[in-house]
């Protein structure tokens, strides 16, 4: 596949020459993606690696687990 941007040639005195290509990404755009990347990364780090939330979730406010009673006849 062929390189969709083609920049026209320019001949000046000393041959030949291209011109400069697209510009590149803005700065904005790269500082933003670096900063999600940068969360998304602690977010996932802490859900598996630490606390993820201080322990909370939908188990810790239901109810308590039955349990059953055995007594022993000795």
């Amino acid at each position: 596949m062929t390189d969709p941007y083609q920049a026209p040639e320019v001949t000046d005195a000393t041959g030949p020459t291209q011109l400069p290509g697209p510009p590149g990404m803005p700065r904005w755009v790269k500082i933003t993606l670096v900063v999600v990347g940068v969360l998304a990364l602690v977010l996932i780090g802490t859900a598996f690696f630490g606390n993820g939330g201080g322990g909370h979730g939908p188990g810790m406010h239901g109810a308590l687990p039955q349990t059953t009673l055995v007594s022993a006849a000795w």
